[in-house]
């Protein structure tokens, strides 16, 4: 097939929906046919076909068919959405690679490359075109964390926190404010520029290979205000005011060693939050943040709420979708920062950017990505404000199904796929021929069916048995009671094999199945038996023909409207139908399976009303306890010492008279459960000096646990109190 195909003739101009809107006027007696093909634009015949149903495959034109036919490549489609919004999305090659097998196992003949075991690019090329809503994107790279973090359970749990401070506090939008951290870099990330086509490496200038992070706190509330000045966190030990030169008015700066925001920096930000907000407690503001430890101190809560600030934490994990900032504030100031970055580099040829040329630098974005409508589409685009818990679809929480349990939904319906020898429990399923009977008559299929000589099936393969429960309509009168068993005609299920129909149950009603239609009572239930047959589907191709039409007139045995009658049907009339694997047959949808933790289950963290009372007296308990299990550890610290120091190994140089010691350990305590012992008084060679002054023995004395010489205890500098090494033999 040419791959760049130049369309020359002008049939089928018109478009399916213009077809589509065509046969609902004239079913709906709007229009004749003649005027609905001059008002559409779609010839006569072309819609009479369609009305008829002659058109086995609309929209297709010529002799070339898809190798896939419309069902497998929709199944496709679904399947690469699906993968793509569980984050585990499909590449060019994936995709080919998984139409080649499905083409191969299902036995579809194709042209693909059986060497490479792939389809073709011109196969993958039409498959873009016939589905247009699917395309080739570049993916954000998103920790495992995230993708699991962001569930229903944490994010409705966030909700339901932010109803309860909403309505307890009445809270406004110039009342709720959003805080959160980035870093911003010595070195910019550079954006793209104009150069010479066919240049293999475009460079651009940075200050450095590896710049210094510095942390940014930025604020803003539900009104679009920014009314708190930035802060700024410099990875130093001492503060200087020179490092804040140039930026935003009323802009802080502090110093910490590691760059990042501690429990220490948050108290004094949260001080200088209050200074602008000038929150109260019968006005309060309402403080969304993250989850980090540094705000969920006893001391932060206490601060907040003194001056009226409710402080509700975000789940763990779930910023990127959850954060007003991230959403919508974040990316145009780092992408501002940057471009100031590039153009003072520009204006400052042969210089490096430094800490101190951050705050200017990130004053000049800020001021450019400070609006009101970053800020307010935040908050919308989160659901904070106006409040919306019901923003996110299940689409959304897609890449979070991977790592959940299995439900009890889905543990109940695998054990109940395959049915069971009893007769009283209903099952969901049916059959096409269920499916055209009236209203009034129910489906209840069983889990053991029952043939129409009132045998039991085969157990080995119950799956080839449907089972109905037919109940008479109330407007049908009730006849004496009859009972027999009579076979009704054949029937097609869902795979499209086709059956033969038993009943058993009195009384009866008459139920005709002729060529055009099933005739149940006086009326006709639909207007053929026999399923229309696709003939490019290998399916329904296979087997179908040794069916027929049913045109003989049974008896079937109903009860009265209180009392169901069973309709059973018997082994399959052709066994010869090839069985169709779908996609997700093929390679099911990635799912982790359930693992039991082992050890120490580490407690999970969730949205909390960070200032509310059940909150702060969990922390007190926290609290109490480890303060509680650290003086038991020094205690016992304590007491072992005093232990283990009575039993080092001293001596007088007057008195030696021991010729028994206790044992120690040797190399290190490397060999547990070794022991050597050692003798009571040095030797004869070694006795007469210290091995670290070089002394002769005068006063207290220690000996090395290794290699069993003796040292003043003053010149060995005693760590441990049980063992001593020396510096020959110290690990």
């Amino acid at each position: 097939m040419v791959r760049n195909y130049v369309r020359k003739s002008e049939r089928q101009s018109w478009s399916m929906d213009s077809l589509q809107a065509a046969i609902d006027d004239i079913k709906a007696n709007k229009l004749s046919l003649r005027k609905a093909a001059a008002v559409y634009g779609v010839p006569y015949v072309t819609i009479r076909r369609h009305l008829l149903g002659l058109v086995l495959k609309p929209g297709r034109l010529g002799r070339f068919q898809t190798v896939l036919d419309e069902k497998f490549e929709q199944e496709l489609a679904t399947y690469v959405i699906d993968m793509q919004q569980r984050f585990y999305g499909l590449s060019s090659i994936q995709l080919q690679r998984l139409a080649f097998d499905l083409a191969v196992k299902n036995g579809i003949s194709h042209p693909f490359n059986a060497q490479k075991g792939r389809a073709g690019k011109d196969w993958i090329s039409g498959f873009l075109r016939r589905h247009p809503n699917i395309s080739f994107r570049t993916p954000e790279a998103t920790s495992l964390s995230r993708a699991t973090g962001f569930n229903q359970v944490q994010v409705q749990r966030f909700y339901s926190n932010l109803r309860k401070v909403l309505e307890d506090e009445k809270l406004s939008a110039q009342q709720i404010y959003n805080v959160d951290e980035t870093g911003v870099s010595t070195v910019q990330r550079p954006g793209r520029i104009l150069a010479a086509k066919g240049s293999k490496q475009i460079g651009k200038l940075t200050s450095a290979e590896r710049g210094q992070n510095i942390t940014a706190v930025c604020v803003t509330n539900a009104s679009g205000v920014f009314n708190v000045p930035p802060a700024f966190i410099f990875p130093r030990k001492n503060m200087t005011a020179t490092l804040l030169k140039g930026a935003p008015p009323g802009s802080v700066g502090y110093a910490v060693p590691s760059g990042w925001m501690d429990c220490e920096t948050f108290i004094k930000w949260l001080h200088h939050f209050q200074q602008h907000v000038h929150a109260t407690v019968e006005k309060k503001v309402l403080l969304i943040l993250d989850n980090h430890a540094s705000h969920r101190t006893l001391e932060v809560v206490d601060y907040a709420r003194l001056h009226g600030i409710v402080i509700l934490s975000l789940p763990p994990h779930t910023s990127h979708r959850l954060q007003p900032l991230d959403k919508t504030f974040f990316g145009p100031l780092k992408r501002y920062y940057n471009q100031a970055c590039d153009h003072w580099l520009v204006a400052n040829p042969g210089k490096r950017i430094t800490p101190y040329d951050v705050a200017s630098l990130f004053a000049e974005a800020y001021g450019k990505s400070a609006t009101i409508p970053n800020a307010v589409s935040g908050f919308v685009s989160t659901g904070i404000f106006p409040f919306n818990p019901d923003l996110f679809c299940e689409a959304d929480y897609a890449p979070s199904t991977v790592t959940d349990n299995a439900s009890e939904y889905d543990q109940v319906a695998s054990t109940t796929a395959v049915p069971s020898t009893q007769t009283n429990q209903p099952d969901a399923s049916s059959s096409t021929f269920m499916s055209t009977l009236p209203a009034a008559i129910q489906l209840d299929s069983t889990s053991g069916p029952t043939s129409a000589t009132g045998v039991q099936p085969n157990e080995t393969s119950p799956s080839q048995f449907v089972v109905a429960d037919v109940v008479a309509a109330s407007q049908m009168e009730s006849q004496p009671d009859v009972t027999e068993v009579t076979t009704v005609g054949v029937v097609y299920d869902d795979s499209g094999i086709s059956r033969k129909m038993s009943v058993c149950h009195p009384p009866t009603v008459h139920v005709e199945f002729t060529p055009s239609g099933i005739i149940f009572g006086n009326s006709i239930v639909s207007e053929t038996v026999d399923p229309v047959v696709d003939t490019s589907d290998p399916e329904q191709a296979t087997g179908s023909s040794e069916s027929g039409a049913c045109g003989a007139v049974e008896t079937v045995a109903l009860t009265s409207p209180s009392e169901p009658c069973r309709v059973t049907c018997s082994e399959p009339a052709s066994s010869t139908a090839t069985k169709r694997i779908s996609v997700l047959e093929l390679t099911p949808l990635p799912k982790a399976p359930a693992v039991a933790r082992k050890g120490r289950k580490r407690t999970a963290q969730a949205s909390e009303i960070i200032t509310s009372s059940p909150f702060k007296t969990s922390l007190m308990n926290k609290e109490v306890s480890v303060n509680r299990k650290s003086k038991k550890d020094e205690t016992s610290t304590k007491k072992r010492n005093v232990k283990k120091s009575s039993q080092i190994k001293t001596k007088k140089s007057a008195t030696v008279v021991d010729t028994k010691r206790q044992p120690s350990k040797v190399a290190s305590r490397q060999k547990a459960g070794r022991k050597k012992d050692l003798a009571a008084s040095p030797s004869s060679s070694d006795a007469e000096c210290c091995l670290v002054c070089g002394e002769n023995f005068d006063g207290a004395w220690v000996q090395c646990s290794i290699c069993e010489q003796w040292a003043h205890e003053d010149c060995a500098e005693l760590n441990d109190p049980l063992y001593y090494y020396c510096d020959n033999c110290r690990p």
